[in-house]
C-alpha cells in the first residue's frame, strides 16, 4: 500500500445534542461509529472475513458549553484491545469545555471462521461502547446530579433508590 487517505474536518455548529428533560445529550459515538457489527450478524459464515487493508477512524471534539451549562456524566476513560483490532474512548471536562476522543483501529487481517464469534463480541462491545450519552445540564443541577448514585432497592421491584455519596443507607 502506498500512502494512507487522511481525511479531517472541522464544523461549527450552535446546538450538537438532543434534549432530555431540562438537559442535554450528546452521543459523540454517532460520529464515528464503525457500524460494522450489523454486517456481520450471520453465525452461519464459513467463509473468512477479508479486509484488504487495515484502518484506523479518530474522532476529537471539543463543545463548549453554553455559560452556566456543565457536564453532568462522570469523566470517562476506556479501551478494548484485540487480535482484530482496538478502540478507545475517553472525555473530560474543564468548566465550561467539554473534550472527547474516540478511536478505532482494525488490523486488516484476515477473520477465519473459528475466530468469527470473537470478532463478532469485539464489534458489539465496540458498539455498546460508542452508544455512550454524555449528558450537560445547569450546573446547579448538574453537579447535583453527579453527587448522586443510583442503585437498585433489594425488594426485586427494580426501584430506583437515590444515595447522596457520603450517605449511609
Amino acid at each position: 500500500v502506498g500512502e494512507s487517505l487522511r481525511v479531517q474536518f472541522v464544523f461549527h455548529t450552535s446546538m450538537f445534542a438532543v434534549r432530555r428533560g431540562a438537559d442535554l445529550v450528546i452521543h459523540p459515538g454517532a460520529i464515528s461509529s464503525s457500524g460494522l457489527s450489523e454486517y456481520f450478524r450471520s453465525g452461519s459464515r464459513r467463509f473468512p472475513i477479508r479486509f484488504r487493508f487495515g484502518s484506523q477512524t479518530a474522532l476529537g471534539l471539543t463543545v463548549h458549553l453554553p455559560t452556566g451549562w456543565s457536564v453532568v456524566t462522570p469523566e470517562l476513560t476506556d479501551s478494548i484491545r484485540t487480535p482484530f483490532g482496538s478502540a478507545h474512548w475517553g472525555w473530560h471536562d474543564q468548566g465550561s469545555v467539554l473534550s472527547v476522543s474516540m478511536g478505532h483501529s482494525f488490523t486488516g487481517e484476515e477473520i477465519a471462521p473459528i475466530n468469527y464469534e470473537q470478532f463478532q463480541r469485539f464489534l458489539d462491545a465496540m458498539e455498546e461502547k460508542d452508544l455512550r450519552e454524555i449528558e450537560v445540564g445547569r450546573a446547579d443541577i448538574a453537579l447535583d446530579k453527579r453527587n448522586t448514585e443510583s442503585t437498585e432497592n433489594s425488594d426485586g421491584h427494580g426501584e430506583k433508590t437515590m444515595i447522596r455519596k457520603g450517605e449511609d443507607r
